[in-house]
């Protein structure tokens, strides 16, 4: 079985946790310092949470979007024997789109930049899971 290919899976859960955790990092203090409308979190009522509490949790949002496709792709890939070192390497290029698309976003946030790695790493998953696609059907 080619476990291999577990390890961008678990890269990318990592970004997801590091995104967690920068959000946190972030809302916490906005909320014991009262610089932000508590009401927001109950409820999406009130004054939104500045710009710096927003980006990460849109990013964290955003990755339960795509990444769905790839957190459901792996476990096929291994189920079925479908792994092969392109697929891994499709799946580690996956995770480095994701990973410099957070670096954009957590940092200087322009959509124009975080958009190619973006659509770069959705082609790369397109391709993973027309791949996949056509494993199975050759095989039946």
């Amino acid at each position: 079985m080619h476990l291999e290919i577990l390890q961008p899976l678990f890269a990318l859960v990592g970004l997801v946790f590091l995104v967690w955790l920068r959000l946190f990092v972030v809302r916490i203090p906005l909320i014991v310092h009262r610089r932000t409308d508590p009401r927001y979190f109950r409820v999406r009522e009130g004054a939104p949470p500045p710009a710096s509490e927003r980006a990460p949790t849109h990013h964290l949002a955003n990755l339960f979007e795509m990444p769905v496709l790839f957190f459901a792709l792996v476990p096929l890939l291994l189920i079925t024997g479908a792994v092969d070192p392109l697929q891994v390497d499709l799946a580690w290029g996956y995770v480095a789109a994701r990973a410099l698309h957070a670096l954009i976003h957590l940092t200087y946030n322009r959509p124009e930049h975080r958009f190619i790695p973006y659509f770069i790493g959705c082609v790369i998953l397109l391709v993973m899971w027309l791949r996949f696609a056509g494993f199975i059907l050759l095989q039946g």
